[in-house]
C-alpha cells in the first residue's frame, strides 16, 4: 500500500510502509527509509519525499495469448507465451522483460498449471506474488515450485494448492495483464 500523497506524516507511517511496527526506531538517513524516499544520496525532505511511495513495487507485463498444441492426439496444449519444441515461441509478452532480465514463458499447460520462467539463476524471493487477472487472484511466489536450471528460474503453481483455486486457464486467445509485485 503507498504512502498518502499529500498532508501530515509521521516516521510511523513511514516504518508501516517498511513493513515495521509503527514504533520502530527509523531515522532519515536509514537505507531503506533512503530507499523508499528514492534518494541514494543528498538532502531526505520530510514528508515531501514520501508522498505517494510504495515499498512494494509492481510491474506489469501484457501477455498476448498464443496456443500451443504439444500434442495432438492426446489434446495437450499449453496457452500464452512459452516455446515452441521446434523453435520460436507462441504467444508474446510486453515488455519482454521483468526487472532488467527476459521473460522466457508465461503460460498454462495441463494440470492446470502456470508457469513463469525468466533467464538466469534466481532465488525464490525474487518477486512476491504474482496476479494472473481477476479470475485466479494472487499466487505468492514462496508457495510455488521453484527451480533453477540450465541458466533460467522457474516458477510453478498447480490448481488446488496455494490459494488458486479457479480451474479455467487461459484460452489462447486475446490479452491478459499479469501484475507482478517485488520488494
Amino acid at each position: 500500500m503507498a504512502l498518502q500523497t499529500s498532508g501530515q506524516m509521521t516516521l510511523g507511517d513511514i516504518a508501516v510502509e517498511l513493513g515495521k511496527s509503527r514504533t520502530a526506531h527509523i531515522g532519515l538517513l536509514d537505507a531503506d527509509v533512503r530507499g523508499l524516499a528514492g534518494k541514494a544520496s543528498g538532502q531526505v525532505r520530510m514528508p515531501a519525499d514520501f508522498y505517494g511511495k510504495a515499498s512494494q513495487l509492481s510491474a506489469t507485463i501484457v501477455v498476448a495469448e498464443g496456443n500451443y498444441v504439444i500434442d495432438a492426439k492426446t489434446g495437450i496444449s499449453s496457452q500464452g507465451f512459452g516455446p515452441v519444441i521446434a523453435g520460436g515461441n507462441y504467444g508474446s509478452v510486453s515488455p519482454s522483460t521483468f526487472r532488467g532480465i527476459t521473460i522466457k514463458q508465461m503460460s498454462f499447460s495441463i494440470g492446470p498449471n502456470f508457469t513463469f520462467k525468466i533467464a538466469g539463476s534466481l532465488p525464490k524471493n525474487y518477486f512476491d506474488r504474482i496476479h494472473l487477472g481477476s479470475a485466479y487472484g494472487w499466487l505468492n511466489s514462496s508457495q510455488s515450485l521453484h527451480n533453477t536450471a540450465n541458466g533460467e528460474t522457474t516458477w510453478t503453481w498447480t490448481y488446488g494448492e496455494a490459494g488458486w483455486n479457479n480451474a479455467t486457464t487461459w484460452d489462447g486467445t486475446g490479452t491478459t495483464n499479469v501484475v507482478i509485485e517485488y520488494s
